[in-house]
C-alpha cells in the first residue's frame, strides 16, 4: 500500500482504499438475523407498503430463513398486501423442508386468504 492505494498485481488500475472499504460494505450482509430483516420491513410498512409488500414476501419465500419467521413474514405481508401473501403461505405450505406445524398454519392462513 502506497498513498492510499491498493495495487494487486491481476488489476488493471489502483483502485482507492475507501473505494473497496464501499466495496466490501455493499457485499457484507445487511441484517445480523431474519428477525433483523422482518423488522426492517414492518418500518418501511410505515412509509412505503408497496417496498414492505415486497420485503415480507421475500422474506417468507427464502428458503434459507427460519421456518417461523417465514410464516411470520407471511402473515405481516397478509396485512399490507392479502393478494400477495397468497403465494408466500402457498410456498411455505408446500416446502417439504419446513416444519409440518408450520406448514399447517401457512395453509390455513392460505385457505383464509381464499374466503376474502
Amino acid at each position: 500500500m502506497v498513498g492510499g492505494w491498493l495495487a494487486p498485481p491481476d488489476w488493471a488500475h489502483a483502485v482507492p482504499i475507501t473505494e473497496l472499504i464501499s466495496w466490501r460494505k455493499l457485499t457484507q450482509p445487511m441484517y445480523e438475523s431474519d428477525e433483523d430483516r422482518v423488522d426492517a420491513a414492518e418500518q418501511l410498512a410505515e412509509h412505503n407498503p408497496h417496498a414492505a409488500a415486497e420485503a415480507f414476501s421475500a422474506i417468507a419465500c427464502d428458503q434459507a430463513v427460519g421456518d417461523e419467521v417465514r410464516l411470520s413474514a407471511a402473515e405481516r405481508l397478509a396485512d399490507v398486501d392479502p393478494g400477495a401473501a397468497a403465494p408466500a403461505c402457498l410456498a411455505i405450505a408446500c416446502d417439504q423442508a419446513v416444519g409440518d406445524e408450520v406448514r399447517r398454519s401457512a395453509a390455513e392462513r392460505l385457505a383464509g386468504l381464499a374466503t376474502l
